[in-house]
């Protein structure tokens, strides 16, 4: 009789914990999706200023660590140079949080502009 207590228990326990990992999935899925179409929205918004501009541009949207998507776009688009932001952290935040922007300076091999703010 116990070891059937014990295991309603755990079992309930257990359906709390996977409702909790569903609920979790849920709120992760339409924070993504909400990230998404923020993004695309810049993205739209800047395309047209730089056509506007008359500015040879291309305008990609991917996902994954920034350093290293972009680092490696730049390599499979043959970008001809890079400009990117700076958020102008100190020297000792930016020792423990790295820098996108210094990263890509010493990993892409073409010129890199960084625009401070």
């Amino acid at each position: 009789m116990m070891s059937i207590l014990c295991t309603k228990c755990s079992l309930d326990w257990l359906n709390v914990w996977l409702n909790s990992c569903s609920l979790f999935l849920q709120i992760w899925e339409q924070l993504e999706q909400e990230v998404t179409s923020a993004s695309e929205r810049i993205l739209r918004h800047f395309g047209h200023e730089l056509t506007q501009r008359d500015v040879k541009h291309r305008l990609l949207m991917v996902k994954g660590e920034a350093r290293d998507c972009i680092v490696d776009t730049v390599k499979e688009e043959q970008a001809d140079m890079l400009v990117i932001g700076c958020r102008g952290l100190g020297a000792m935040k930016r020792t423990f949080l790295g820098s996108v922007s210094d990263y890509c300076v010493h990993h892409v091999h073409v010129p890199v502009v960084v625009v401070r703010k």
